[in-house]
């Protein structure tokens, strides 16, 4: 091509560096048609094409410093550095003839030999009279230089997001379908012919790019200088780094990118916005980084999360560099501009370019199009290819991951009779239990034992998980209990009946247990029928009966659940082994990480819900999750994320215990529900009791408690109430699981299931020894060991495992190995046979008293050998009534104070609102004098006394109240009642106690009631002037008194929150409130001086009442909390006030561990396969 003066075509191959360009100096000596002339541009600091720029930010400068002050300013106020200095001087006649091109070639840019030959051809070949002339750069096909064959790109295409997308797919197959290519919206920089002028005018590529986005970007400002892009698919570029496509996914960019090109991206978008707009992007990229983060962590791959979002945070407080893309831009277009005949005609210029380049984006429909291409294409790999078989596992077929054909992993497609054999085992033991618990069946809460309703209100759960504060009692400080949280989630699932769903949990604990063992006993055999043996062996556990007839719905929770966690556990595990450990399956760590994670998340997640129900397993459980991965190497190293989630939710417990100074051993044993003492619920089981499946222990010399009963629920004949038939029947119901167990432990041929059960085994019965001799409550005056229910489910979980492996690998009638071995091929009979016959023995002795027609609950004992009766019984949400109730939870929210007397005297618990309730509990508190042994140990490690403690001030009121109610005809109760903001005394216990209570003055009796007998206090001379909705009480929580310590008022509010407008206080005939203002004023709560508190009143803080601010002794300030009352506030038109209390730590542990909940959470939800990120295999 000539100049309009017929001046020769001059082409300068401009070869960027970082020290070595071997390939490439061979490349172009190969070329038959060679360049003019060679241009050699190199730097320590060399990235990639886009630091062939005329920006301070260039790679290729040496010295930043020294480029600074040597800079030059060019036409149109445009500065040069010494390096675009240096490449016009190389260029003899510099940028601005008209015939002197530049091929831009980087260090991994291997041209083919007829390469710049077919760009030069392009530039005379004349496809379009109207556009040939504007033609400015003409790039190249490119291909990858280990396997020419295979496709980088032919031309690059943008969208409306800002994304660089190639237009082929990961590594095509060159097969000529893209050389009919020719006018396209952008190039690589690799093997790029562009003119010269226009390279200088625009000032080169921009350093804050990276690639092909320079490339692009560049292109985009050249069509705004009115030049066009063409590309010539027969000039191949063989590229040896390309732009890396390691991961597909459909959502392609818009999920992940590699985080230079995130980068780019996003200055990309960020640097093309206008002015006005750019503050809106800039704050919706940030909205879209974060649902970038949530569905990688969805697609199983945290650690690109992680990369996108540090991607995505660099390139946006990054100002720096999207100013310099702006400026940098601009500076390129008012010099491109200066070449125009005049400034209306470079307006119109830029706008047509602008409108090509918007014309040039692909549509959604092409996007849509060529993502389907992407993840569709014969290079990327399926999601079931990436877990294809490695090495055998030793124990084949434990956590097999399912069928690879659907778009889940699913479950193994089992055999009818498999589905047939599970149906009849659940209808038949879904039929007894309905019928053994058929009181229950229509109970609106559990009742009895250790069981407790839960609040009935979803909002009240929330409270009560959310607060700080411990609801009965005086203002005490703790977090709530893990189990809470649980209960939230019932709560939410039932629209707020979860009292409802532990009935029924506890009704159908049974036929759960069953489904659940079953489920998991395919890890450990693949055969039917011991899988239904092991489905009726956990369901008819005598460590759960017992659990469920003492209304312990936390152990029974966690014995449904614990066959899930072992089944998710392991195939997590199983699915890391299988990975793929090739080296490029190493290098895409996404999907190296991925695998496991979404089983182990869901392991994760259950035994949050497992510890939190049983919190007794949460130290063996980390302790187990810590170890294993050091003995099975790396693919065990994925159980280290499962307990995770279990110490989160503990951790505002713990620290609520550590701050009080109470038992944090006691915390970690203590259990969901009241304490039970031993008289009420025996002791726990000895160690030999619990491996035959027993949590409470039995006299073994004793006959059958179903043979013994005096009246008509002795349903066992009288040869059953001899001696010893207690433990004949405990061998035969534990005895054969034990025995094939141990021989299992000794004689298996592959034993790695089988050991680790074992060891796991003598471990659980280790703590559970040293558990039921430390204190983990107290009950009836005395201290309350903790329930070893739970281990047992876990010691008996083991023996279930290691059975099972022995029946699967020994050999069977007709197997191959039968002749060679004959004592061994008797086993299988002989164990079956016995484990058939326990299975029946406990499940005619669970069965026969259930279906007995003249037996109800409390006829029944625990277990046939345990002489303890079934405690649950139907119950109400209430566990207060109706009329303390009602006034616990109105606007007055007064308390009710319950008493009980017993061997070690009265007993006394505040409650509010409707009475205890489970997710009321706050365990950091209840151990707060708890000592360490329950009993006195046989060595020196601590002592069974609590520590004496001080009696805070609240606790030394209340004791004085006690006492008046104790002393007949006491007459400071009003007073004190008053004080303590008790509206109702409730004597649940001791006939003597009542008739004295009776007696003291300042109550009015409201009668017996199904709770006890109950006095309410008796109302003051003249009512006292209220806010909306207190009416026919003598006290509120929160009230407003004088300096004399007289209440003026009452004040509504709801838990533990004012929110009233002082204004309406209105006194009996409805008058408004008269006050002196000659007089001090305050508002008072019935709560302790705890930190936290705070109120305001009209926006403006109110003052804590201090020694300070009354002048006088600190012992002289009352016990409440109070804060000073402007006596103006009591007579102004609008008076807000407003109470409450937050620890200043509450909501970032709360948020922190809800954030954390909710990524596990989005990594365990089960992801089709066609929404999963995968896996580019060249």
């Amino acid at each position: 091509m000539s100049s309009a003066a017929g001046a020769p075509l001059h082409i300068a191959a401009v070869v960027l560096h970082g020290g070595d360009f071997t390939a490439l100096s061979q490349a172009l000596a190969a070329q038959t048609r060679p360049p003019d002339s060679i241009i050699e541009l190199s730097a320590a600091g060399y990235r990639g094409p886009e630091d062939l720029s005329r920006s301070l930010r260039s790679g290729l400068l040496t010295d930043h410093r020294a480029a600074q002050q040597t800079r030059t300013t060019g036409g149109a106020g445009a500065a040069a550095t010494s390096l675009w200095r240096t490449l016009e001087r190389q260029l003899g006649q510099g940028f601005a003839p008209n015939y002197q091109w530049l091929w831009i070639l980087p260090a991994d840019a291997l041209p083919e030999p007829e390469a710049l030959q077919r760009l030069e051809d392009r530039l005379f070949t004349v496809k379009d009279e109207s556009t040939h002339d504007q033609i400015g750069i003409i790039g190249a096909k490119q291909v990858h230089a280990e396997a020419p064959h295979r496709l980088v790109n032919v031309g690059l295409h943008s969208v409306r997001s800002a994304e660089i997308l190639t237009g082929t797919e990961p590594w095509e197959l060159d097969q000529g379908q893209y050389d009919g290519e020719d006018e396209v919206p952008a190039v690589s920089a690799h093997g790029m012919l562009v003119r010269a002028r226009l390279f200088g005018d625009l000032g080169g590529f921009d350093p804050t790019l990276t690639g092909d986005y320079a490339a692009a970007q560049f292109c985009a400002r050249a069509q705004e200088a009115a030049a066009g892009v063409v590309v010539e698919p027969s000039a191949h570029i063989r590229r040896t780094q390309p732009e890396r496509r390691d991961l597909v996914h459909r959502l392609g960019g818009a999920l992940w990118l590699p985080p230079q090109q995130r980068k780019s991206q996003i200055r990309t978008r960020l640097g093309a916005a206008g002015v006005l707009a750019l503050p809106l992007l800039w704050v919706g990229q940030w909205f879209t980084a974060l649902l970038r983060v949530i569905a990688l962590f969805v697609c199983k791959a945290p650690d690109a999360a992680l990369s996108q979002l540090a991607a995505s945070t660099s390139a946006l407080l990054n100002i720096r560099a999207l100013a310099h893309l702006r400026r940098f831009s601009r500076t390129g277009r008012r010099v491109a501009a200066a070449r125009a005949e005049g400034p209306d005609e470079a307006k119109r210029r830029v706008a047509r370019g602008r409108q090509r380049h918007r014309e040039g984006r692909l549509s959604a429909a092409s996007l849509r199009a060529q993502r389907r291409r992407d993840v569709t294409a014969e290079t990327v790999s399926s999601p079931n290819h990436r877990l294809t078989a490695g090495p055998e596992v030793e124990d084949r077929g434990v956590g097999e991951p399912g069928s690879g054909d659907g778009e889940f992993d699913q479950i193994p497609a089992r055999r009818s009779e498999d589905r047939l054999g599970l149906f009849l085992v659940l209808t038949v033991l879904t039929g007894i239990s309905l019928v053994g618990y058929r009181e229950l069946l229509t109970a609106p809460a559990l009742g009895g034992g250790a069981a407790l309703p839960v609040s009935g209100s979803l909002a009240e759960v929330w409270h009560q998980i959310t607060s700080f504060l411990v609801p009965d009692s005086l203002g005490e400080r703790a977090a709530a209990d893990p189990f809470a949280l649980v209960l939230l989630v019932l709560s939410v699932l039932s629209l707020g009946h979860a009292s409802a769903v532990l009935v029924w949990i506890t009704i159908l604990a049974v036929p759960l247990s069953a489904l659940t063992a079953w489920w998991a006993a395919g890890l450990f055999s693949a055969r039917t029928f011991h899988r239904i043996i092991a489905a009726l062996i956990w369901g008819l556990l005598p460590a759960l009966h017992t659990s469920a007839g003492q209304g312990r719905i936390g152990a029974v929770i966690a014995h449904i659940l614990l066959p899930i966690l072992v089944l998710a556990a392991v195939r997590a595990v199983q699915a890391r082994r299988r990975a793929e450990p090739a080296a490029a399956h190493r290098r895409v760590t996404s999907l190296r990480l991925a695998a496991g994670w979404e089983t182990a998340a869901a392991a994760a997640l259950l035994l949050a819900v497992i510890a939190a129900a049983a919190p007794v397993l949460l130290v063996p459980a980390v302790i187990t999750c810590l170890v294993v991965p050091l003995v099975t190497g790396r693919s065990g190293r994925v159980l280290w994320l499962v307990p995770i989630p279990a110490v989160a939710i503990f951790v505002p417990m713990l620290i609520s215990a550590w701050d009080r100074g109470a038992n944090l051993v006691a915390v970690l044993l203590s259990e969901p529900g009241l304490a039970l003492d031993a008289a009420e619920a025996g002791a726990p089981a000895p160690v030999w009791q619990q491996l035959l499946g027993f949590s409470r222990s039995f006299d073994a010399a004793a006959g059958l408690p179903g043979a013994s009963f005096a009246d008509s629920a002795a349903w066992l004949p009288a040869v059953f109430d001899e001696s010893f038939w207690s433990l004949r029947l405990a061998l035969l119901i534990g005895g054969p699981l034990l025995l094939i167990a141990l021989i299992a432990l000794f004689a298996a041929g592959r034993r790695a299931t089988v050991l680790t059960c074992g060891i796991i085994a003598l471990g659980t019965l280790g703590y559970s020894s040293l558990v039921t001799k430390l204190s983990a409550s107290h009950a009836a005056g005395e201290l309350v060991a903790a329930d070893p229910s739970v281990l047992v489910s876990v010691l008996t979980l083991c023996l279930i495992a290691a059975a099972l492996r022995a029946l699967e690998a020994a050999p069977h009638s007709g197997s191959a190995s039968h002749s060679a071995s004959g004592l061994g091929s008797l086993f299988v009979p002989v164990a079956s046979t016995l484990l058939i016959v326990a299975i029946f023995v406990s499940g005619v002795f669970w069965a026969a008293p259930r279906m007995l027609a003249a037996s109800g609950i409390s006829d029944r004992t625990v277990t046939a050998v345990n002489t303890e009766p079934v405690l649950i019984a139907p119950g109400s949400v209430r566990s207060l009534p109706a009329t303390a109730a009602d006034q616990g939870g109105g606007p007055a929210a007064t308390r009710t104070l319950m008493l009980a007397s017993g061997p070690d005297g009265v007993t006394a618990q505040v409650v509010s609102g409707d009475g205890h309730t489970l997710d009321k509990a706050r365990t950091a508190s209840a151990a707060a004098d708890l000592p360490l042994w329950a009993s006195d140990p046989a060595g020196p490690l601590g002592t069974s006394q609590p520590a004496a403690q001080e009696l805070s001030a609240s606790s030394l009121r209340l004791a004085e109240l006690i006492a008046a109610l104790v002393s007949p005809g006491s007459q400071h109760v009003t007073s004190l009642m008053q004080e303590l903001g008790i509206g109702h005394v409730l004597v649940t216990e001791g006939s003597g106690l009542a008739a004295v209570t009776d007696t003291a003055g300042g109550l009015v009796s409201v009668g017996e009631t199904s709770r006890g007998a109950l006095w309410r206090a008796e109302p003051v001379a003249e009512e006292l002037p209220g806010g909306p909705g207190v009416s026919g009480t003598a006290t509120a929580w929160a009230r407003i008194v004088d300096d004399q310590g007289e209440m003026i008022a009452l004040l509504p509010s709801s838990e533990n929150q004012v929110h009233t407008d002082l204004s309406t206080i209105t006194g009996p005939e409805g008058e408004p409130l008269t006050v002196d203002p000659e007089r001090q004023y305050y508002l008072e709560i019935a709560s302790e001086r705890a930190q936290g508190w705070h109120a305001q009143l009209n926006g403006d803080p109110l003052r804590t009442v201090t020694a300070a601010s009354l002048d006088v002794e600190p012992e002289a300030v009352p016990w409440m909390r109070q804060y000073h009352l402007p006596a103006e506030a009591l007579t102004q038109d609008r008076a807000e006030l407003v109470l409450g209390h937050r620890s200043d730590f509450q909501y970032p542990v709360l948020l922190v561990i809800a954030g954390l909940l909710v990524l596990f959470a989005l990594i365990a939800v089960p992801l089709p396969r066609s929404w999963r990120i995968l896996e580019v295999r060249p």
